[in-house]
């Protein structure tokens, strides 16, 4: 499990030892790295989340999931939050800016990015069925057919 903050406690990948006396202990710990709003998702041997350590910069940045050492860091996409859809990434920034990147270990680069939303954004997109939902903070939903891969 990994736990994080923006304060200035570091990140940590956390393990469990299960057994007669379970024990919970520290796999990593990454003082560059925090997360708000946002959860890391787990890809290609690396956690891939976005960075606000530093806020007010937009910083996507993949992460070795075995050591915690920063892979790469990105400013391709605005922050928001994002999905994992087959070998793509699905990102909805806080402006309402869907983007669409492949899933690399290596780097962030978008193929694709349209307006689908006005306001602001934290609801992280769903999708099913071949729809994409994305939902706005004062409640607009769009579903958006993506069609068959």
């Amino acid at each position: 499990m990994l736990v994080s903050n923006t304060g200035t406690d570091p990140a940590r990948l956390l393990a469990w030892d299960i057994g007669e006396t379970p024990n919970v202990r520290d796999v990593w710990a990454q003082k560059q790295f925090a997360m708000l709003f946002n959860n890391a998702l787990l890809h290609d041997g690396c956690l891939f989340g976005f960075n606000e350590k530093r806020q007010g910069r937009s910083e996507f940045t993949c992460l070795d999931a075995a050591t915690g050492e920063v892979r790469w860091v990105s400013d391709a996409v605005p922050i928001g939050t994002f999905i994992l859809a087959g070998t793509d990434w699905i990102f909805l920034t806080r402006a309402g800016e869907v983007v669409i990147a492949p899933a690399s270990s290596t780097e962030l680069k978008p193929v694709s990015r349209f307006a689908a939303l006005e306001g602001k954004c934290y609801a992280t997109p769903t999708l099913a069925g071949g729809r994409l939902y994305v939902r706005s903070n004062a409640g607009a939903l769009v579903a958006l057919d993506l069609g068959q891969r």
